[in-house]
């Protein structure tokens, strides 16, 4: 917790590879350690499970990293789809020092 945390994202349709970087914190003054909403989600064009980011709240570690409130949905690893909410709270608590590759689908560029 309070240590630099980068995700690498990887773009499922143009297969490419971004990396935002967070600092997870319990103390940052909302709720949960990144500051966003999620819901596990489809994707109709992947036809795949994901995890639709609802609300991104300003200046979390969720906002410094860059994700998007409704136009990104959270796919999973280079390992594992994730599939639900709390394989994701279990991947950010377990990784909290270790760099997390993590796929992330934007609705509005499209692309991961």
């Amino acid at each position: 917790e309070g240590k630099e945390l980068e995700l690498k994202l990887f773009n499922v349709k143009c297969k490419q590879f971004r990396k935002i970087t967070c600092r997870p914190n319990l103390d940052w003054g909302g709720e949960g350690a990144l500051g966003l909403t999620i819901k596990f989600d489809f994707i109709n064009d992947l036809q795949d499970t994901c995890i639709h980011v609802l609300d991104v709240v300003p200046n979390s570690p969720a906002d410094k990293a860059g994700l998007e409130q409704f136009h990104d949905f959270i796919l999973g690893t280079p390992h594992y789809g994730l599939k639900d909410t709390s394989e994701l709270q279990e991947l950010v608590s377990e990784n909290m020092e270790t760099l997390i590759e993590v796929f992330v689908y934007s609705q509005e560029t499209d692309v991961v």
